[in-house]
């Protein structure tokens, strides 16, 4: 994003820790997947499914910047998780005002980014100061049930300021 930026940078890529979702039924559930410090690049931001989602269904799934007062959408909230079976990936690949895109084992998927040929859309965020910042999951849960099913988390990232650093969470 910045052509000014040290060419000795390079991106780092890491797996999150396992995340269980478990919103009860009717209820909305928000899991950090990694906490922001300082500034940062994110240039790929997914989650795979480690355990079958259930039926739920599972729906207004989006990724969010959470500062602790207040989220910004990192994709459109739109997304949908209902009965991802193991394998699925989802994760941003556009504009913030974009659903995530979700890629399904079932049969042979491709995201493809339809101007610039990409399904990675790299983004620039920042932590509030002296407070804790995290990328999040966040959904609901319109069945009766409470939400199950299992996701790790995985992002490719680049320092901006000195102390911009990503940390599982």
């Amino acid at each position: 994003m910045d052509t000014n930026r040290d060419a000795t940078i390079d991106a780092v890529a890491m797996w999150g820790n396992l995340k269980t979702l478990a919103a009860a039924g009717g209820g909305t559930e928000s899991l950090n997947l990694f906490q922001i410090q300082g500034c940062v690049d994110i240039v790929s931001l997914r989650c795979e499914v480690t355990t079958v989602l259930s039926a739920g269904p599972l729906t207004e799934a989006h990724f969010e910047l959470w500062d602790g007062a207040a989220a910004i959408d990192l994709t459109l909230n739109t997304g949908v998780l209902t009965s991802l079976p193991v394998g699925s990936i989802f994760g941003k690949g556009d504009a913030a005002g974009v659903i995530m895109g979700v890629l399904n084992p079932t049969a042979g998927a491709m995201l493809e980014h339809a101007t610039e040929k990409l399904v990675l859309k790299e983004f620039r965020i920042m932590q509030k100061a002296a407070t804790a910042t995290y990328l999040r999951l966040t959904y609901t849960n319109g069945g009766a049930g409470a939400a199950t099913g299992q996701v790790r988390p995985a992002v490719i990232w680049r320092p901006v300021s000195q102390n911009g650093l990503v940390i599982p969470g």
